[in-house]
This record gives C-alpha cells, structure tokens and sequence, in this order.
C-alpha cells in the first residue's frame, strides 16, 4: 500500500508527496527537506568555522598536502610530531574515510533507535558542530516526518569523498571535507534494503570541517566534527 507523507516545509507551504520512486514534486519535497543551508547569526571563531583562513600561499599549500598524504605509516615520523597538533596526522583518503563514516552515521536514522546512535556519534561533535547537527534536523523537521511516517532514513555514501582545503590554524591543523550521499526513506520495518523496495531518495553534499585533538586512548585516531552544513546535490 502506497502511504502519503504531508508536512508544512514553511509555515505557509504543504507539500504532500507519495513513497514512490521519485516523482516530480517528490523531489521538490525532497529539495525542501534535505537542501536546506543553515544560516548563522552568530560566526564562531576561525577555528571552528568553515571559512576558516587556511593557508592559501600555493607553495605552503603543495608542502603541507605532500607531508599529510606521506605521514601516515612512515617509519621517520617522531612521536613528538604524532602530537604535534599543528601537523597532520592522518593522509587525506584516511580522513576522508573517518569523515564518511561519522556523516553516513548521522544521516542514517532510524526514530526507534535515535537516542542510542545519537550517544555513538556524540563524542566525534563539538558543542557547536552538534548544535547546527540537531539544528539541520530541526529545520527540516526530519524525526516527525521519519515518526509520523513510520520511515527511517538511510545514507549512503555513493561517491569518494574529497578534502577541499586543509591547515593548521591557531595551532591545530583542520581539514574542510565534501562527502557526497545518497539519502533514502525506507518503512522502518525493512530490514534489508534492495531495488524492489519502495523509497525516496535525494543527493545531498554534506561539508564538514574535522580538526585534530589529542588522544586519549591508543586507538583513538583524535579527530572531531567542528562544522556541520548540508546541501542538495543536483546531478546532471
């Protein structure tokens, strides 16, 4: 049975649209849901911010990617600039795949289980990245439309990710990374995901700035989400 979803996007605007493989004002909906950008009235400070000043001399630019993609595993790397927070620790796929993981984690939802996920995720957040995380959910209403639907969103990254801009800044080095996902409503009680199941489905840019902190643990890879922004996908 085909279910309707109805949700006022805007306090003047409702937009009913049918669980089915992306019709016209299915994706109009879809737009108004997932590509949102979140406006700030109040800028957080360079090291917390998405146009943060990275270091832009082309020179500096080609010696930091160079360091970052041969630090990772290199036998001469002193422990000293492991700890170094100014320096890169990771080359850019790893960060990007740490990036995919967190994102694709935090825009798979399911309204059963939000709060446990929720508490997984928490720790790879500042204050401030979670904040306009839990704003982007408000804003686009995302757990009544999930609740009152019985639905649950599934992303998948269905693209490489890359690292646009990256630097140490007030001394802590910082990485602006593009992830590209696939997000999709599912009825909460699919369990397994295939092509005969019924969904909707929008490409989202999701961009996240990741900064270095020091680590507490062996394994920990001491990375954190500093900045959270959405955006709609258009594909050609």
């Amino acid at each position: 049975m085909i279910k309707k979803i109805s949700i006022s996007v805007i306090a003047t605007l409702a937009i009913t649209v049918f669980a089915t493989s992306m019709p016209a004002h299915s994706e109009n909906f879809l737009g108004k849901i997932f590509g949102q950008n979140q406006e700030e009235t109040k800028k957080p400070p360079p090291e917390v911010t998405l146009q943060a000043p990275f270091p832009t001399d082309s020179n500096t630019g080609k010696a930091s990617q160079s360091k970052l993609m041969d630090m990772y595993g290199a036998t001469d790397t002193s422990a000293e600039d492991v700890n170094d927070l100014s320096k890169p620790h990771r080359n850019e796929k790893q960060i990007t795949e740490w990036a995919t993981e967190i994102v694709s984690q935090a825009m798979t939802i399911n309204v059963k289980t939000y709060h446990q996920d929720f508490q997984k995720i928490q720790p790879y957040f500042t204050p401030y990245a979670l904040k306009e995380y839990q704003d982007y959910l408000q804003k686009t209403n995302m757990m009544n439309v999930l609740s009152s639907n019985s639905f649950r969103l599934q992303s998948v990254s269905d693209e490489e990710g890359s690292v646009t801009r990256d630097g140490a800044i007030s001394g802590t080095y910082h990485w602006l990374v593009q992830i590209p996902l696939m997000a999709s409503f599912y009825n909460e009680d699919i369990q397994t995901v295939d092509k005969t199941a019924r969904t909707q489905s929008q490409n989202l840019i999701v961009q996240v700035q990741v900064g270095r902190v020091a680590t507490k643990t062996r394994n920990d890879i001491g990375l954190v989400v500093e900045r959270w922004s959405v955006s709609s996908n258009a594909k050609k």
